[in-house]
């Protein structure tokens, strides 16, 4: 049987289902041989890109969802529920205005959540309050006292017009850990008519697109007893760990002593290095050194008494794993 590579499968995820029963279909292709996990969970009531990881790739995650996300998302003001999506229980339901009014309010609205902001997680959540999930504490009659979380909005523009029942379509360019449903909810509170998300669908993940995921379905249809032909499928399909680390900018460590010790997990001098290609995620902040065999992540190190210094944080391996 195929040993299988570390990979990264892109996946278009439907709405209605769970990101866990997409990695359960993963892993049953490979008759529970290998690690399965995904980069970043989309609840079931949206759909669009998920990130699932085989083999040593699951490693991969924490980097992955560093990656900046695109969302198109649209917008029921007027009405607002206690999921502040379409899932949940209406709260209140209040008058709109004219749809080109209610266009302009949202225009007028939009440059404000621009940048780096503090936000505050839906009540039904999985944010941890207290060692336990908001959406355990929402749901058992209490209000959770969820703390503010710092997010950034990179870009976020209407992309269509109000239809007859005031729902408006937006694209939001942020960083990891931003609820969409919460920008929905701040939105419809400031324009004083409330709100919630009808629909929203993860268009892109750093570099990858919704156009390159495929289908759930292609995973459904393959038959799970026949273990080699999908490890064979899976090899063709799957995506390289390299592909993540082109997100970031890449180093060779052409000395080799220091090569050895960044395999050892230790630090080297930034000096050693050289840099392959840049990536496009901040580089002070997170850097990766390729090595034959391997993917370092790590971060520099600067003080004023000792020269730079590359610290690594991970290790990841692009051979064949023979588990």
């Amino acid at each position: 049987m195929p040993m299988q590579k570390p990979g990264i499968l892109l996946v278009h995820k439907p709405r209605g289902v769970r990101s866990a029963l997409c990695v359960s279909l993963l892993k049953r292709l490979g008759g529970g041989r290998f690690k399965t996990g995904h980069a970043g969970t989309l609840d079931s009531t949206a759909e669009g890109l998920l990130v699932l990881l085989t083999g040593k790739a699951t490693r991969l995650s924490q980097y992955i969802m560093n990656f900046p996300k695109t969302y198109r998302v649209s917008v029921q003001f007027g009405i607002v529920t206690d999921t502040d999506d379409a899932s949940g229980n209406i709260l209140e339901e209040n008058p709109l205005p004219p749809g080109k009014k209610l266009e302009e309010m949202a225009d007028r609205l939009l440059p404000s959540f621009l940048g780096t902001r503090m936000q505050r997680p839906p009540n039904i959540s999985a944010v941890h309050v207290e060692g336990k999930r908001a959406h355990a504490i929402a749901r058992s009659g209490d209000i959770p006292r969820i703390a503010e979380k710092t997010v950034s909005i990179y870009s976020f523009r209407r992309i269509s017009s109000a239809d007859s029942q005031g729902c408006i379509s937006f694209e939001v360019l942020c960083s990891k850990g931003t609820y969409v449903r919460s920008l929905a909810r701040d939105m419809g509170e400031r324009m004083g008519v409330g709100g919630h998300v009808a629909t929203l669908t993860r268009q892109s993940l750093g570099l990858w697109d919704l156009s390159q995921a495929l289908p759930l379905q292609a995973l459904e249809e393959r038959n799970p007893a026949e273990t080699a032909e999908n490890m064979t499928w899976l090899a063709s399909v799957c995506r390289s760990p390299l592909e993540v680390a082109r997100h970031y900018s890449v180093f060779t460590c052409p000395d080799i002593a220091s090569a050895d010790r960044l395999r050892n997990g230790n630090a080297v001098p930034f000096r050693d290095l050289f840099r392959e290609s840049w990536g496009v995620l901040s580089w002070k902040n997170s850097l990766v050194v390729h090595l034959s065999e391997n993917l370092v992540f790590g971060s520099l190190k600067t003080s004023e008494e000792t020269e730079p210094l590359f610290v690594p944080r991970g290790r990841i391996a692009l051979e064949e794993d023979p588990s």
